[in-house]
């Protein structure tokens, strides 16, 4: 039988994952290739089965306790008791806090990017205007100046 690390990386389609779980609550992965539905992990030898399973990586794996060949039943669930009426009226609940939810009024998303929107050309509009403004008061101001340096400097 192949183990180890040669099954894990050489063998990868038929490896299978086998943790067995020890009383003192250790437990041990083997990687093994099955042959005919068993596995040798450790010192036992374990059966295999198409039901309790799990895919980790895409890899089957079987938990074992130490003394049973059997694999665990990982999704035996405890039957439930609530009944189908009992399932509806839950639901039912469900859904109608949920309508009740969506239908109370507030800001959404669309609405804050609108405002968001119309603000910021006002700011911009704002900005241009009064940079306008400004640069008309500095153009006034330069040309004073140069009809002073001209009367000074006798240049008409």
């Amino acid at each position: 039988m192949i183990r180890g690390f040669i099954a894990k990386h050489f063998y990868k389609s038929s490896v299978v994952r086998a943790v067995v779980i020890y009383p003192d609550r250790r437990q041990k992965t083997y990687w093994v290739v099955p042959e005919q539905a068993t596995v040798q992990a450790g010192s036992g030898a374990y059966s295999i089965n198409d039901v309790n399973f799990t895919l980790v990586k895409n890899i089957p794996t079987f938990y074992y306790d130490f003394d049973k060949p059997e694999p665990k039943a990982l999704y035996g669930a405890p039957p439930s008791y609530m009944t189908a009426d009992d399932y509806n009226t839950a639901i039912s609940a469900r859904v109608a806090h949920e309508i009740f939810l969506s239908a109370h009024p507030g800001f959404d998303a669309g609405v804050i990017s609108v405002v968001l929107g119309v603000v910021s050309i006002v700011a911009i509009g704002l900005i241009a205007y009064l940079g306008n403004e400004k640069l008309t008061i500095m153009q006034e101001t330069i040309n004073q100046l140069n009809d002073y340096i001209k009367i000074l400097l006798g240049v008409s």
